[in-house]
């Protein structure tokens, strides 16, 4: 399908499938670093409670393990904002994020998680947790060596979206189709934050300490929100699926409204009560009895409280690209069987 580009910003298919291939090289990177690295934080913080000597460590691979995560989502957002047929400004501001949160975040972690490993306190934390201290050390030996492909791969997207002539010749999605593509981009933000959150909050719900019964309440709301986080993943998927099908957007609907009772019974009610009881008496007492479970749990719950807004805009996106955004470019072309 060809359209004529003199009016609009835009790429061809091919210039969005690289723009596709660069960004998903990005989040395959950010993720598995993330997964990588709040496993060891976890393992880490329990095993190491109290020692002096694994307290450098542990803050920055936590750091590290948010920071990654973040950054998997504004990666995303800029793979969004190459999709985007127009102007380039949700572009920019995906890369703005994504750089403020790449040098005092990404870079600044990969620099003092190393030398935090490498100190004498790094070492003698390696010696008294051998398989959590190596683990670490590979696994930020492995993001120093992808630090340059990862930057390269940023240079990359800047260069295809900023500094190259636009597409003039090539195969042009219609905007109806194209909006298939955008609708993909803001389905898949939305899957990675829920998803993100679902794993962290799951992992400390089944960590919490069950003597202490102060953590009842904190307990509680971290399954409720690991669970509703985990069932928001699945119906962010079903309004991708329903923004696809040509036609009736009754599944999509469906989706939607699934996804709204989940959103506002559970998600924002696991977010807000979830804050409640850490800011409990009760919450404080749990949190006391286990500093790095309090940590963790506040760490998580203050990037969901910061993400909040962030994915309502995401499921406005949604709602705007589906069902309010007018439908154009409707011809369709064959391919002609025969002679």
């Amino acid at each position: 399908m060809r359209r004529e580009t003199e009016n609009i910003m835009a790429m061809n298919v091919h210039s969005k499938l690289i723009c596709a291939g660069i960004g998903f090289l990005m989040m395959v990177q950010n993720y598995s670093f993330f997964l990588a690295y709040w496993n060891l934080y976890s393992q880490l913080s329990e095993e190491a409670q109290g020692t002096s000597a694994c307290a450098g460590t542990t803050w920055w691979l936590g750091y590290d393990a948010l920071v990654c995560a973040i950054e998997t989502v504004f990666a995303c957002g800029m793979m969004l904002g190459a999709w985007w047929d127009g102007s380039r400004v949700l572009w920019w501001i995906f890369f703005v994020l994504h750089l403020v949160d790449a040098v005092p975040g990404y870079t600044v972690a990969t620099i003092f998680l190393g030398t935090n490993i490498n100190s004498a306190d790094g070492v003698a934390c390696i010696e008294a947790h051998p398989s959590i201290g190596h683990a670490a050390y590979a696994v930020w030996v492995v993001q120093v060596v992808f630090y340059v492909f990862y930057v390269c791969c940023m240079l990359g997207q800047f260069y295809m979206v900023v500094i190259r002539k636009g597409d003039e010749k090539g195969t042009f999605l219609d905007e109806i189709d194209n909006d298939k593509l955008v609708v993909f981009g803001i389905g898949l933000m939305m899957m990675i934050q829920n998803f993100s959150f679902a794993v962290t909050f799951w992992d400390l719900f089944v960590k919490i300490n069950p003597k202490e019964s102060a953590c009842g309440g904190t307990g509680y709301w971290l399954g409720y929100n690991a669970i509703v986080c985990a069932i928001e993943t699945v119906f962010a998927c079903g309004m991708m699926l329903g923004g696809w099908i040509d036609g009736s957007k009754v599944l999509w609907w469906i989706f939607f409204v699934l996804h709204l009772v989940d959103a506002v019974p559970g998600y924002t009610v696991a977010v807000i009560f979830l804050g409640k009881s850490i800011y409990t008496d009760d919450g404080a007492k749990c949190a006391g009895a286990d500093p790095s479970f309090g940590d963790r749990t506040y760490a998580v719950w203050m990037v969901q409280v910061g993400f909040y807004v962030f994915y309502c805009c995401c499921m406005v996106g949604q709602l705007y690209m589906v069902a309010i955004k007018e439908k154009k470019g409707t011809n369709r072309s064959f391919l002609r069987l025969g002679p």
